[in-house]
């Protein structure tokens, strides 16, 4: 596999998962604001990859973890959603300070 694959690979993960962060975000912004917004959001997201993974894994087995590309993909997703999920508020940093 090329850099440029796994470059490519990655950022296709980043937007899907972000994508569906952000609908997530917007979609909950009615009921909670906040930090929590932002957690809520991650475990929903955290969901769909879960649910993402079980699919693949039950399709090929172990040999599913083998597999750059997949590799790629997941640890693109975790960051993703940790990122999201251990954010601050930068108004609530700023006001601290």
């Amino acid at each position: 596999m090329t850099f440029g694959l796994g470059l490519g690979l990655a950022f296709i993960a980043s937007c899907q998962i972000i994508l569906v962060m952000g609908l997530a975000y917007l979609a909950i912004g009615r009921w909670v604001q906040g930090k929590p917004r932002g957690n809520v959001s991650a475990a929903i997201a955290a969901a769909y990859f879960v649910g993402r993974f079980q699919h693949e894994f039950a399709e090929t087995g172990w040999e599913v973890i083998a597999d750059p590309k997949v590799l790629i993909v997941l640890l693109t997703y975790i960051a993703a959603i940790l990122l999201f999920a251990l954010r601050t508020n930068r108004a609530e940093q700023i006001a601290s300070a």
